[in-house]
């Protein structure tokens, strides 16, 4: 299995002769370390991303969960386009293994109790350098619109969070369409671009409602924070 949302995307293209796409050398990656406690409500974070030869923290192609040798039951949750939790059901005090299809043990964590996770994020601004998506002319063909989407928050995320999300709200409900690993800093910056052919970002138009949850390091999310209008920005020159 592997652990891919790709994000649908405005329909901008390079010339048809360059529509084509490679195919992608994708690895999933934990972000949970090995050794880590799990809590009871979380799960094991993966992010998958593009990539060639080995990584210590690479888990393979459907990996499973396992308390012994009797294998555990979970459900993938898909946070956002390259961005899932493989999460177990709950039952605190007991050991995990994370096994490739050899059995090979990958990572060994402990559940344990959760406890309170972390209050919705206070986004102050969202910008983006597109237009609303009626006025961003389409084309025949596969790609992702070119542009930047930047957040401002009023205060740095904690250090056990491991992503910031962005939710798109519609009248259909929230869906997941982007993430920033987190840093100290309280301005996070994406580029979305090309043709589309690996997980990545979602672009946000001008006047679309979005909201944001954090993501811990224990698999959790947050509450959504207040929802936001994307303002449109100049495109910055190089």
């Amino acid at each position: 299995m592997r652990f891919v949302a790709l994000a649908l995307a405005a329909l901008l293209v390079s010339p048809p002769d360059a529509d084509a796409c490679a195919a992608p050398h994708l690895v999933d990656v934990a972000l949970t370390a090995d050794g880590a406690t799990l809590l009871d409500d979380g799960g094991v974070v993966i992010e998958t991303r593009s990539g060639a030869g080995r990584n210590e923290r690479e888990i393979g192609i459907g990996p499973t969960l396992a308390s012994g040798r009797t294998q555990i039951d979970a459900t993938m949750d898909w946070i956002a386009p390259g961005l899932s939790v493989l999460r177990p059901k709950r039952n605190k005090g007991r050991t995990i293994t994370v096994v490739d299809g050899n059995r090979k043990v990958l990572l060994t964590l402990k559940q344990a109790k959760g406890k309170t996770r972390h209050a919705a994020p206070d986004p102050t601004s969202i910008t983006s350098t597109l237009p609303s998506q009626s006025k961003v002319p389409s084309r025949e063909g596969p790609g992702i619109a070119t542009s930047t989407a930047s957040l401002t928050l009023a205060a740095p995320a904690d250090d056990d969070v491991i992503a910031i999300v962005v939710y798109l709200i519609t009248k259909d409900g929230q869906q997941g369409v982007a993430y920033w690993r987190r840093t100290d800093d309280l301005a996070y910056t994406y580029r979305t671009g090309g043709k589309g052919c690996v997980p990545g970002p979602r672009p946000l138009f001008e006047g679309e409602q979005v909201a944001f949850a954090f993501l811990d390091k224990y698999g959790r999310t947050s509450p959504l924070s207040k929802a936001l209008s994307v303002t449109r920005v100049a495109q910055a020159t190089p």
